[in-house]
C-alpha cells in the first residue's frame, strides 16, 4: 500500500527521531569508553537518553503501523541492543564507584568471628504493675536484662519498658512515647 503525502512526512519525522536516538546512544557509548567517565555525569546522560528511548518506543510502534517494511525497524533492534548495553554499563559504573572511592586500611576493617552457641530458652521480661513491694525485684531484673545492654538502642529499651508495665505503672508513663527521645524520661 502506497503512503499518502502526510504519512510519508510522518515516517520521515519518525526516522529522524530514530537517528537522533542512535546518535545519543553513540555519544554515551563514546563517553563511557573515555579514560575516566564520571559516574554522576554518566547517570545524568543516561537519564536523558532513557527519556528519549521511552519516547521513541511510541514512534517505533507508529512506524510499524505506517510502514511495516521500513528498514529502520530492523535498525532499531540494533540501536535498542546498544541502548541496553549502555544502560548496563552505567549501572555497573554506579556500583563500582563507591567501592573505588572508599579507602581500605586496617583501621576501618572489622572482622567478626561467629560462634555457634547453644540456643537458650527465651527469657521473659519481668512485669511490673506499680506495687511498691515488687519494685526492687522488677528494677534489678529489668536493668540486667534490658537497660544495661549496649547492643540495644534506647528506642528498643523504651519499647521493652512499655511492654513490661501494666496497670498503675503503665499509666504513670503513658504520656511518653516509646521512642528514643523519651526513653530517659520514661
Amino acid at each position: 500500500m502506497a503512503l499518502t503525502a502526510e504519512q510519508k512526512t510522518r515516517v520521515a519525522y519518525i526516522l529522524q527521531k530514530g537517528k537522533s536516538l542512535e546518535s545519543q546512544v553513540a555519544k554515551l557509548e563514546g563517553y563511557l569508553k573515555s579514560s575516566d567517565p564520571d559516574p554522576v555525569n554518566a547517570k545524568m546522560r543516561y537519564n536523558s537518553l532513557a527519556a528519549l528511548y521511552k519516547e521513541y518506543l511510541k514512534y517505533n510502534d507508529e512506524l510499524v503501523q505506517l510502514d511495516s517494511e521500513n528498514s529502520q525497524l530492523t535498525d532499531f533492534l540494533e540501536v535498542e541492543s546498544r541502548y541496553f548495553d549502555v544502560a548496563s554499563a552505567v549501572t555497573k559504573l554506579q556500583r563500582i564507584e563507591p567501592i573505588a572511592n572508599s579507602t581500605l586500611n586496617a583501621s576501618n576493617i572489622t572482622v567478626t568471628e561467629r560462634q555457634d552457641l547453644p540456643r537458650l530458652p527465651e527469657i521473659k521480661l519481668p512485669m511490673f504493675n506499680g506495687k511498691r513491694d515488687e519494685w526492687a525485684t522488677y528494677k534489678n531484673k529489668f536493668i540486667s536484662l534490658v537497660h544495661s545492654r549496649t547492643d540495644l538502642s534506647d528506642a528498643v529499651k523504651c519499647s521493652h519498658l512499655f511492654a513490661s508495665l501494666t496497670d498503675k505503672a503503665l499509666e504513670t508513663i503513658a504520656h511518653y512515647d516509646p521512642s528514643e527521645k523519651d526513653c530517659k524520661a520514661a
